[in-house]
């Protein structure tokens, strides 16, 4: 969390607002983009959402529930979170001043965002702004390299590295 409560109540109305569309499946992926003073990109994290259970195969389920304990996902998850701290540490470059960013939501179809199946909005949060279906300049010369993943089942999580 940020130290501006100004910034705070902005991110959590975006999530507030996307949360009909995790509800219903339709949320691909959430974006942050920090933009620079000329406009590009600066640094990006994308974070890739689905349904947990809407995609899966019920034999999927059983032989997650099955296939791996609390004690190793517990580990795996504890070794992820430290590598990623270290690796934050060691690479973190500063922004130039002046950079701003936006929050960006990437539906699986075209449907309004938070909306449910009627079209009309559902609840709180803040309106969304379509975005022009063209506009590449988020994922323009974005490169992800897979480091470490973890897959057990419904739960699967990578650490990678992006280049711009």
């Amino acid at each position: 969390m940020s130290r501006h409560p100004a910034l705070n109540a902005y991110i959590q109305d975006c999530l507030i607002g996307v949360r009909p569309d995790l509800e219903n499946g339709t949320l691909n992926k959430l974006h942050l983009a920090v933009y620079g003073p000329g406009g590009g990109v600066v640094e990006r994290f994308t974070f890739e959402v689905r349904s947990l259970l809407g995609d899966w195969d019920p034999s999927d389920r059983t032989s997650a529930q099955t296939s791996i304990n609390i004690n190793d996902l517990e580990s795996h998850f504890a070794a992820f979170l430290i590598k990623l701290g270290t690796a934050a540490s060691t690479s973190v470059k500063v922004n130039p001043p002046g950079c701003t960013f936006a929050l960006l939501a990437e539906l699986l179809c075209a449907t309004r965002p938070g909306a449910d199946g009627t079209g009309a909005r559902r609840s709180g949060g803040m309106d969304w702004i379509p975005g022009d279906a063209d506009d590449v300049s988020l994922r323009a010369g974005l490169g992800i390299v897979p480091i470490k993943t973890l897959d057990a089942g419904l739960l699967k999580v990578s650490e990678s590295s992006s280049t711009l």
